[in-house]
Formats: structure tokens, C-alpha cells, sequence
């Protein structure tokens, strides 16, 4: 049988959770490359995910501001990459 990889990543984090959660965090950021673009990607960092809320650390309040604009398309896109609802929510904050 054919699974998606949603399929397989959710089977992953129930069997493994602390390295599944390393697993989910670096598809985020792949995700995030083809959402945001390479060039914005490389200054955000994931910084967890707790309750279907993505925390992404930002070098300043500009690019927390420039992506909140963007918010409801990234949750949206991941949604679809993962083919459930996955997140809800996404709080950017200053980290560096």
C-alpha cells in the first residue's frame, strides 16, 4: 500500500516522539523554503511546536511582521503538505 508522507511522518512521531519532533521541525523549515523562499528562509529558525502552534525565530521585528502577513498561507500550505490540519496557529518572535 501507497502512504502519503504525512502518513508516514505522523507514524514516525507517534513511534519516536523526541526524534520525531526533530523529524517535523526540519520539514517545517523545507516547507518553509518553498513558501517563503531561500532567501528569507535562511534567517528563521524553528523554535518548537507545542498545541498546533509553530514558534519560528526571526533576526527582527520586521521579518515577524513581514510574515505575519503571510501567516494564514504558510499554515495553509503545510496543512496540505501534511493532508490534515497539523497547525493552527504560528507565533513569530525576535530570537537574535
Amino acid at each position: 500500500m501507497i502512504r502519503s508522507i504525512g502518513e508516514i511522518i505522523e507514524r514516525d512521531l507517534r513511534e519516536i516522539e523526541p526524534f520525531g519532533r526533530l523529524i517535523f521541525s526540519s520539514d517545517i523549515y523545507a516547507l518553509l523554503s518553498h513558501i517563503v523562499g531561500k532567501g528569507i528562509v535562511k534567517h528563521l529558525k524553528v523554535l518548537g511546536f507545542k498545541n498546533n502552534t509553530i514558534i519560528i525565530g526571526t533576526p527582527n521585528p520586521v521579518f515577524s511582521q513581514e510574515l505575519s502577513f503571510m501567516k494564514d498561507t504558510i499554515i495553509e500550505r503545510i496543512n496540505q503538505f501534511f493532508e490534515r490540519e497539523v497547525v493552527k496557529n504560528i507565533i513569530f518572535k525576535e530570537v537574535y
